[in-house]
């Protein structure tokens, strides 16, 4: 008999909205999108304003296995809050470093600065040209950092029965 233990993140909740949840909630909260696509693999997603003068907006991604609940949360603005981590969106890169520790890796993104991943999570960031955390996403990453079990290693129940029934710690 064996346990398996994994040292991954997993955050679920991103300004008071969680991963999984129903995507009623979202516009029942927030109102109507300023825009809603669908991407050609069947993705959906919406994007809400915070601040009618669009420096702070929310964007809501559905999976096409279930378009009824949230797949991935991403707020993107500036000098706001954020309840993620103690990070506020317009602080600046060595801040987030000092909070988060150095990403894993770094991507180009064009004009939108570069986006920071980080190994066994499921968050993001994107640090804009000048320097300045400008987002943070977070996605429903559950299969990857906490795959299922394989049903065909799992030991037989008698079997387990008989190891219980010897009463031997080994």
């Amino acid at each position: 008999l064996s346990v398996f233990c994994y040292a991954n993140e997993m955050v679920v909740e991103l300004n008071g909205f969680r991963l999984r949840q129903y995507r009623e909630v979202v516009s029942k909260e927030l109102g109507s999108p300023i825009k809603a696509e669908k991407f050609p693999d069947g993705f959906e997603y919406e994007i809400y304003l915070l601040k009618p003068d669009t420096s702070l907006y929310m964007i809501f991604e559905y999976s096409p296995h279930d378009l009824q609940v949230i797949w991935s949360i991403q707020i993107t603005g500036r000098d706001s809050k954020t309840g993620f981590k103690d990070l506020e969106l317009g602080m600046g890169e060595a801040e987030v470093r000092k909070l988060l520790g150095a990403p894993a890796r770094i991507e180009d993104v064009g004009a939108y600065g570069s986006k920071w991943e980080y190994d066994a999570a499921n968050y993001s960031f994107e640090i804009n040209t000048k320097g300045r955390l400008s987002s943070i996403k977070i996605t429903d990453a559950s299969q990857e950092l906490f795959p299922g079990v394989d049903a065909k290693k799992l030991p037989r129940f008698p079997d387990v029965v008989k190891v219980l029934k010897s009463r031997r710690n080994a």
